[in-house]
């Protein structure tokens, strides 16, 4: 359970504290230092923690686990009643953690900020000296480069942020995820790019920027930050003697969902698709209708007759790219991609470029 929630840009009110299932319990002397027991109580069950006087939480007499978003986790023995260590610390220190809360909805502010208004000397004030950067180590003058040329091919540019959450990796160290609202022009279509942030609280600076999406096709050379994406347009129905160029094999969607993904790049599949959801203006994750199945099940596509796919749309079929619409026509198969699902682990898929109808 999340307890370090922001709504949009502004942090609304103090972070509730979890007294009603954690207790302070008792305090003693032990080498000149001071120790507090904390009791975490609930449907029956407790369990103990202690916390020296400087707030480190030093021993337990619960069940403690780690999950799988790094968090580590505090338990009863049945595991009736379960608590993380951020919220076990909040509960222990909370003016501290508000102190957090309000340095990081301070830096959000800026980002969002410096990007609307176009303003790249706040946004270097923001960035370390070199940052992780949509998954390229770069430096910080780089970044500011990249932004100024997204900036000035799109004038009207302008985010928001909604849902956002962060979780501590170090002391000093949070991530801060949080959906990304752009708009390319005034009155544009508005995407949305699930994304996240790396702040050094200690510095207020921000160390890691990246999205999800541009995570996932990381590995085709050719993607970028989807800050600067455009939409593209083609008028041009391509002919036979194109698509005989473009195309070194046209397959089926039986062949195409049945073929080892790694042996497909190059070839063209000629069937029909469903959107599970449009990540931007030319782009959407999906998967092939003869077997219909939600894209987040795909866990052994392969030995199931089952694909993900990753649609790059060109012109005319960017206008059809809608949740839940189904398309048709020849695409061209240019590369296979690890998704990582909504539930867990991840499963190939292939990238596919509309060719024709």
């Amino acid at each position: 359970m999340k307890i370090f929630t922001l709504i949009g840009v502004i942090l609304l009110g103090s972070i509730g504290l979890v007294a009603d299932e954690i207790e302070e319990n008792m305090s003693y002397e032990l080498g000149n230092k001071t120790y507090i027991s904390y009791t975490i109580m609930g449907n029956g069950e407790e369990c103990e923690v202690t916390y020296r006087e400087d707030k480190e939480l030093t021993d337990s007499t619960c069940d403690v686990s780690t999950n799988s978003k790094g968090l580590t986790i505090y338990c009863t023995k049945t595991k009736k009643i379960c608590k993380t260590k951020n919220e076990l610390d909040d509960f222990v220190n909370p003016s501290s953690q508000n102190d957090i809360s309000s340095k990081i909805s301070a830096i959000l502010d800026d980002w969002v900020k410096a990007h609307n208004d176009n303003n790249m000397k706040l946004l270097s004030k923001l960035y370390t000296t070199e940052l992780t950067y949509y998954g390229r180590k770069l430096t910080r003058k780089k970044c500011i480069k990249d932004k100024k040329r997204a900036l000035k091919k799109y004038p009207n540019f302008h985010q928001s942020l909604e849902e956002i959450d962060y979780s501590k990796v170090t002391p000093n160290m949070y991530k801060v995820t949080f959906n990304k609202l752009v708009r390319l022009q005034n009155n544009g279509k508005l995407n949305v790019y699930p994304s996240y942030l790396l702040i050094d609280v200690s510095t207020s600076s921000i160390l890691v920027e990246g999205d999800e999406i541009t995570d996932n096709m990381k590995k085709n050379k050719k993607s970028k930050p989807l800050i600067l994406e455009e939409k593209k347009e083609t008028t041009k129905t391509p002919t036979k003697k194109d698509i005989a160029t473009i195309c070194s094999k046209v397959i089926d969607q039986n062949g195409f969902r049945n073929t080892n993904p790694y042996k497909l790049k190059g070839k063209c599949v000629k069937g029909e698709f469903k959107i599970s959801k449009v990540v931007s203006e030319n782009m959407a994750l999906g998967y092939n209708l003869v077997t219909y199945i939600q894209l987040q099940s795909l866990r052994k596509s392969t030995k199931v007759g089952k694909r993900a796919v990753v649609i790059t749309a060109e012109g005319k079929l960017s206008d059809s790219l809608v949740d839940g619409g189904e398309i048709k026509g020849l695409f061209k198969i240019v590369g296979t991609e690890k998704l990582e699902l909504i539930n867990g682990g991840e499963v190939t898929a292939n990238a596919l470029t509309w060719v024709s109808d």
